[in-house]
């Protein structure tokens, strides 16, 4: 296998692994940061960074968009769609205003609106994270085995492309109130939607067809909830079950030649769910997926009707 994939996994693994057992240690799910596992991908496993991001500023912006959605959580009064959008409104203001590509950031903010997390420990543990990715990836384009590349983008393209983006998503993110599965607003899926539409992120080619991501985005949300059974049914320590879920995905991705960050995260994310009806997570993925990315190719033909591609 390839040295990079070895080491990036091997490191990513006991990083995932040592979160996983502080959430057994205080007696909190929300250290737990599904994100993480796509971080952690893009950080270390990946042959490149693929967000455009400025060191420092990315470990500043997910800090900060955990805690601006931990308080619209915690102290907002209002329907969890109106909070879900307000929390995705902060970030497609932010991205744009920064210049810069951090995807994450959306998970970051909508994920403790989702689950209703109340703690402050999700920050600190959102911040840790983002700190090691972005310490890592700086160490290893030090040691030239890494591509910098840029690490912004003109606001010219990203402001009229995240405006037109803000309204599909808003009207997407109605299904699961209309439906009443929240699986289809799996944080991750909006981290796609947003990398899905460009430019500089994840994108769409020829070469990376609808059936190519939503298989993918299948398997890792298998994966998950295979683990996650496994953690219920058995005398595997959380921590473990954690790790063999990320691990899995980290391979299939890499293996698949598609390095689509926020499938990863969808492996961790059962860990933090309600087991009721959990075995609906991946067919919810899998058409969620499926939903984002004809939101994406809308948002698409909007972009070239007023030229800005």
């Amino acid at each position: 296998m390839d040295k990079r994939f070895l080491f990036g996994s091997f490191v990513s693994t006991v990083f995932i692994g040592i979160m996983a057992a502080a959430s057994q240690a205080v007696g909190s799910l929300e250290v737990i940061f599904p994100e993480a596992a796509a971080l952690l991908l893009g950080s270390f496993i990946m042959p490149a960074m693929p967000w455009k991001v400025k060191h420092i500023v990315m470990t500043a912006e997910m800090t900060f968009c955990a805690a601006a959605g931990l308080v619209i959580s915690r102290y907002m009064e209002a329907p969890v769609y109106f909070k879900m959008l307000l929390a995705a409104a902060v970030v497609f203001l932010l991205l744009p205003a920064a210049g810069n590509t951090l995807t994450p950031s959306v998970s970051a903010c909508v994920l403790p609106v989702l689950v209703g997390a109340r703690a402050w420990i999700y920050v600190v543990s959102v911040a840790v994270t983002a700190a090691v990715c972005d310490l890592g990836s700086y160490i290893l384009e030090r040691r030239g085995k890494d591509n910098a590349g840029e690490r912004s983008v003109s606001r010219q393209i990203m402001i009229p492309l995240w405006s037109r983006m803000f309204p599909v998503l808003a009207v997407i993110l109605l299904l699961p109130g209309l439906s009443g599965q929240l699986y289809f607003t799996a944080p991750p899926l909006i981290v796609a939607f947003t990398a899905l539409c460009g430019p500089g992120m994840a994108g769409r080619d020829s070469k990376n067809p609808p059936v190519k991501t939503i298989l993918l985005f299948f398997l890792t949300s298998s994966i998950g909830y295979l683990c996650r059974l496994l953690c219920d049914n058995t005398a595997l320590p959380l921590a473990v079950c954690v790790m063999l879920a990320a691990l899995a995905a980290w391979t299939v991705i890499t293996a698949s030649g598609r390095y689509f960050p926020p499938a990863a995260a969808l492996a961790v994310l059962p860990f933090i769910l309600p087991a009721t009806a959990l075995w609906r997570y991946p067919l919810e993925v899998t058409a969620g997926i499926a939903i984002y990315y004809a939101g994406a190719l809308i948002v698409d033909l909007w972009m070239r009707k007023n030229n800005k591609r």
